[in-house]
């Protein structure tokens, strides 16, 4: 960012499947899904570990050690909410099955838990998640016009949604760990990312908005070709 500037909502938001060591999952068509517009809020924050503070006296009640050690970040939180969804969003997110006619997707089923086996939640892969936001310079757009936010390797669980006289708006509690085999990301379109490492959550400067399918369907996860 040449200069300082304000942050604008949400433009889009990406997400890619990543294998079980974090690496994106390569070659996979049904990989990604993009949503352009759509996400009524994205709200994240971090998750502290508070250092010890430690302090003791003397037997004339004089400080004899001051010490604070540092407060250490463990991972991104965050909570996102929907205006638009979509069936394959959950799928995807690994917290539901998909509901198929043929081929085409026309619900989701939530998965749970179960005793004495195997869990069918929450994939332990997670995902990478992506979301583009304007960039404003006062009253007009920015010398970047947007700032990317990346979040490596998400977790998410769902969280149920009121329907009534209004919109329901669906949501969504996730964490952020860092991942290494990010690289440069499951798009190849995040350069400056190569040789960052233990980040759990990182925002850059973007020229432009990846494209969304028309109609809206999965995404190619292309090779790791650059």
């Amino acid at each position: 960012m040449a200069g300082p500037g304000s942050i604008i909502g949400v433009t889009a938001i990406r997400i890619a499947r990543l294998t079980a060591n974090g690496t994106p999952d390569f070659n996979n068509p049904l990989g990604g899904f993009m949503l352009c517009g759509g996400v009524s809020k994205f709200e994240h924050d971090f998750e502290i570990e508070t250092g010890a503070d430690i302090y003791e006296e003397d037997a004339a009640g004089n400080s004899c050690v001051v010490r604070k050690k540092f407060d250490k970040v463990k991972r991104a939180t965050f909570k996102l909410t929907l205006c638009r969804n979509d069936y394959r969003i959950s799928e995807i997110f690994g917290l539901s099955s998909a509901v198929t006619s043929g081929q085409t997707v026309i619900g989701h089923a939530v998965k749970t838990s179960v005793g004495c086996g195997a869990s069918a939640g929450v994939t332990p892969n997670g995902v990478s998640l992506e979301l583009w936001s304007e960039q404003w310079d006062c009253d007009s757009p920015h010398a970047t016009p947007y700032m990317r936010a990346i979040l490596p390797r998400c977790y998410l669980s769902p969280k149920g949604y009121t329907r009534e006289n209004g919109v329901a708006l669906p949501e969504f509690d996730g964490f952020s760990t860092a991942n290494n085999n990010w690289g440069d990301g499951p798009f190849g379109d995040a350069d400056p990312m190569v040789g960052q490492t233990g980040w759990c959550y990182a925002e850059m400067d973007d020229y432009q908005v990846p494209t969304c399918n028309t109609p809206l369907t999965y995404v190619n996860i292309p090779g790791a070709a650059s």
